[in-house]
C-alpha cells in the first residue's frame, strides 16, 4: 500500500511505500509530518533516526487499535485477524510485545483444522509442531482420527513464530514432532 505523506502541511506524495512497519501491508496511513525528509526524487523518505521513530510510533498505533478492537469488537478483530493473517503475523515477528498480546488470535494451521494459539492450549498440554510438509502429511493422517492437535509451521514464517512464543510463553510446552512420536 501506498501512503500519502505531507511535509509541514504541503503533500510530498500520495504514493509512499516505506513509511509503516514490516508487515503492516494492509494499513494505508496518511500522515503530516515536520520531521521526515524526503529523498531528492520525493518519492521515498530518508532512511534515518525521524523515519525509524516515526515507523516505531505508526506501529504502536496499529498495534493499540488492534488491541482496542480485539477488547470492543471481536468479531471484527477475528476477521481482519483472518483476512490479513500474514501480515499480523510478519508484524509479530519484528515485535515481541505485539506477538505476545496477538498469539492468542492469530491462526495456525493444524490437524484439526485452522486453530489460535488460544484454542489449541484449551486442547492439548503441549503445543506440538511440525515444519516439514511430507512429516505432516503422515501426522495429519495418523493423528486426525485421534483428535490430536499438531501445529503445521511451514508457512507465513510460523515456524520462527513457533520458536518466539516459547520464549514469550515460558509457562507453555511446546515440542517440534515428527512421524516417530
Amino acid at each position: 500500500q501506498s501512503n500519502r505523506v505531507y511535509l509541514k502541511g504541503m503533500l510530498l506524495s500520495d504514493s509512499i511505500d516505506n513509511l509503516l512497519p514490516q508487515g503492516a501491508y494492509f494499513i494505508r496511513a496518511i500522515v503530516n509530518s515536520r520531521v521526515l525528509t524526503p529523498t531528492a526524487s520525493r518519492e521515498r523518505l530518508y532512511q534515518d533516526d525521524a523515519l525509524k521513530k516515526t515507523r516505531k510510533q505508526l506501529g504502536r498505533m496499529i498495534r493499540n487499535w488492534l488491541i482496542k478492537l480485539v477488547k470492543t469488537d471481536p468479531e471484527r478483530a477475528q476477521d481482519i485477524i483472518i483476512q490479513h493473517q500474514k501480515s499480523l503475523k510478519e508484524m509479530a515477528e519484528q515485535d515481541r510485545e505485539f506477538l505476545k498480546i496477538m498469539a492468542p488470535y492469530l491462526p495456525f494451521p493444524t490437524t484439526q483444522g485452522s486453530m489460535t494459539i488460544g484454542q489449541i492450549k484449551e486442547r492439548e498440554p503441549v503445543i506440538e509442531h511440525v515444519f516439514d510438509d511430507e512429516e505432516y502429511k503422515q501426522i495429519r493422517y495418523l493423528c486426525g482420527s485421534m483428535d490430536r492437535v499438531v501445529v503445521h509451521t511451514r508457512f507465513n514464517n510460523d515456524h520462527k513464530l513457533m520458536m518466539e512464543l516459547e520464549e514469550v510463553y515460558p509457562e507453555l510446552s511446546f515440542r517440534e514432532v515428527g512421524v516417530s512420536d
